[in-house]
């Protein structure tokens, strides 16, 4: 699953594919004007987050039953 879900939204309880899981509920920092992490200058207030995705090779998917692409 390559989907992280903002905590508190209000849809996170009638997700219809059932991906919503705690690991991927993460909080997004409020962040002021100025200069983002990136280097752009930001001329409004926005949201920032870190999250470090993991991959697994496509044969330890198989064997754990997961679809692969």
């Amino acid at each position: 699953m390559t989907h992280v879900f903002a905590a508190g939204d209000q849809y996170l309880d009638s997700d219809v594919v059932f991906g919503v899981k705690d690991s991927l509920i993460r909080e997004f920092a409020s962040m002021p004007t100025g200069t983002a992490v990136d280097g752009r200058e930001m001329t409004q207030p926005y949201y920032h987050l870190n999250y470090d995705f993991g991959l697994k090779a496509a044969s330890e998917a198989r064997r754990s039953g997961e679809r692969t692409a």
